[in-house]
């Protein structure tokens, strides 16, 4: 259950339903969810919020509109002339994207449209749809995730309506704070949300399935021109056939059916609990060193918590056995709500000889398979050593320590992507190395960044996000592209000091970057193409921050005796909990 997002979902239905962004008359097609387009705040536990998905589109609006599809469909063998989805619809939404204006002002017949017909308000795009008939637009998927969409950063003068108002930028809702950022933040919530989620199937059926032809879509009312529906193509001649194509690219085409019966009910997870009733229990791990090394990380591989040591040594706890991820422990210490853990510890790895630098960022885990290894710098050759965290999982040959050269001094952070096929390495010859994961684990170079004048103070990276974004301590950051290693924009903050922590969260609904300043103790939010879109101020330092992944949207802020839960891009305080020790790591 929950192990795929809706939006993942409905694109991946487009794909096999043969949508693709590359053919504009088949463009993927995703549903208007939420009705409510002029309160203050958009509440999505009201059902009233929300469009019934159990209708076409339509068919929303009056009771009255039922009454008028029914006589068409029996003066015409239809209930619409237009489609939810055509070359015209995608052009309206993304008119102020290239290439889209460009293609706009060609379907136009080179020129645009008239201004009080472009896409100018999401309200009146929606009264649109509930008022004509004519007017059946479904929405595309770039309402879910691209906020730029809705801006006019190109400058085109789209024109001036009716009342003289000049149109710029897209009209948004009052809930969206005048931000498409959390326009389309707040529109995929609403998507993902349980109550989205326990309908989403009768749109499905709608477009994908059972009611888009036939006897269910005479009564869905969900009848569209037969020249629309794919296998009509086949049986025509071919000169008709010409016509027809020539016709689907103007007014769209119904996807594939991929569903002959109804599509099940989406099992929606457990409510999890509410975060201000959450409490934290301590898990105390007592070590009989007399010099204990410090907690550089934690890993979760299957049935073990993984402990990585500042100098090298990791040592592994069953979870099974866990008082936290299992059954219950023995030395529980109710006074101090915390678990002591003695007989649990496994030694898994030794140290490594020659290990001079201990800093909680050279260290990374690369899961791999169904193993993991450790990548790890602070080495007196500047290399950085590769070892596998669980050596019964792999074949011998692969169980031994291998060393490979980097830099031209010491390695300082090592960072590995999300997916798995990125590592990013930083030394103190002020140069970043990004390597590409090979078959057998084998790290190749890509390419090397060498743009920044003072020492590399933190790096983070994203495969899915195509970026590495890096610090440096004259103030300055700096993101490149991973694909093809150019920079694709800059930032510096040389005024107030120097950005000590860089994250990105590749995972949230409208994926950014936080880059934290203990200067002024602000933490900075960016979009992936550097707008600026909020900051944060703390009453506490930070000690690190991790942006959780999965469908969470939180992060978590390690500060000075505290740990605080933030929603992920609204950054609201969800939970804040003292701590008796500062939290390095998060698993």
């Amino acid at each position: 259950m929950g192990e795929i997002s809706n939006f993942d979902y409905l694109m991946e239905l487009n794909y096999w339903a043969g949508r693709s962004v590359q053919d504009m008359s088949q463009y993927p097609v995703f549903p208007w969810i939420v009705s409510d387009y002029s309160s203050k705040d958009l509440d999505l536990s009201n059902p009233a919020t929300f469009r019934d998905l159990r209708n076409p589109i339509g068919w929303t609006g009056t009771d009255s509109r039922a009454e008028e599809l029914q006589m068409r469909f029996t003066e015409m063998q239809c209930h619409y002339f237009q489609h939810y989805s055509s070359p015209a619809v995608v052009l309206y939404y993304l008119l102020r994207l290239e290439p889209y204006t460009t293609m706009h002002i060609i379907f136009q017949g080179g020129r645009f449209d008239h201004a009080d017909r472009l896409f100018y308000s999401v309200s009146s795009a929606w009264a649109g749809v509930k008022q004509n008939l004519q007017d059946v637009k479904e929405l595309i998927p770039e309402f879910y995730y691209l906020p730029e969409a809705f801006q006019n950063h190109n400058g085109v003068h789209l024109g001036c309506r009716q009342d003289g108002s000049m149109i710029n930028f897209l009209d948004l809702p009052p809930w969206a704070n005048a931000s498409p950022y959390e326009f389309v933040y707040k529109l995929r919530m609403a998507l993902e949300s349980d109550i989205v989620s326990a309908s989403l199937h009768h749109w499905i059926d709608l477009i994908f399935g059972y009611k888009q032809r036939g006897a269910e879509a005479v009564k869905a009312k969900n009848v569209f021109h037969p020249d629309t529906y794919e296998p009509k193509l086949s049986r025509k001649p071919v000169e008709i056939e010409v016509e027809v194509i020539n016709s689907v690219d103007t007014v769209g085409q119904v996807p594939m059916q991929l569903f002959k019966k109804n599509h099940p009910e989406r099992q929606i997870d457990l409510p999890t609990s509410n975060w201000a009733e959450l409490n934290a229990t301590y898990l105390t791990v007592v070590s009989n060193e007399p010099t204990p090394s410090s907690v550089n990380a934690l890993y979760l591989l299957d049935s073990a918590l993984y402990v990585l040591r500042d100098d090298g040594r990791v040592f592994s706890y069953p979870t099974e056995s866990s008082p936290l991820l299992g059954k219950p422990s023995r030395r529980f210490r109710p006074q101090t709500k915390s678990f002591e853990v003695f007989q649990d510890e496994n030694f898994s790895l030794p140290a490594i000889d020659g290990v001079t630098v201990q800093t909680p960022g050279a260290m990374a885990v690369l899961p791999y398979g169904n193993s993991a290894y450790i990548i790890q710098g602070g080495m007196y050759d500047n290399t950085i050593a590769l070892r596998c965290l669980a050596p019964e999982r792999v074949p011998e040959t692969d169980r031994a320590t291998r060393f490979l050269a980097a830099h031209s001094d010491v390695v300082t952070k090592v960072v590995v992507a999300e997916d798995g096929c990125t590592v990013v390495t930083v030394g103190r010859d002020d140069t970043i190395l990004v390597w590409s994961v090979e078959e057998q684990v084998l790290l190749k170079l890509k390419f090397s960044i060498k743009c920044h004048a003072d020492e590399v103070l933190d790096v983070a990276c994203s495969t899915t996000m195509d970026l590495v974004a890096s610090s440096s301590a004259n103030g300055s950051l700096l993101v490149h592209s991973i694909s093809t290693g150019d920079l694709e924009w800059s930032d510096s903050h040389s005024q107030l000091g120097k950005f000590d922590i860089v994250r990105v969260s590749p995972s949230c609904y409208v994926p950014h970057l936080l880059v934290h300043s203990r200067k002024d103790s602000a933490t900075r939010q960016y979009s992936i193409n550097g707008v600026l879109l909020r900051v944060l101020t703390h009453d506490r330092t930070i000690i690190n921050i991790f942006p959780l992944a999965g469908s969470s949207q939180t992060t978590v802020f390690s500060c000075a005796g505290k740990v605080v839960i933030h929603h992920s891009f609204l950054f609201d305080t969800l939970l804040a909990h003292d701590v008796e020790e500062d939290v390095v790591s998060v698993a």
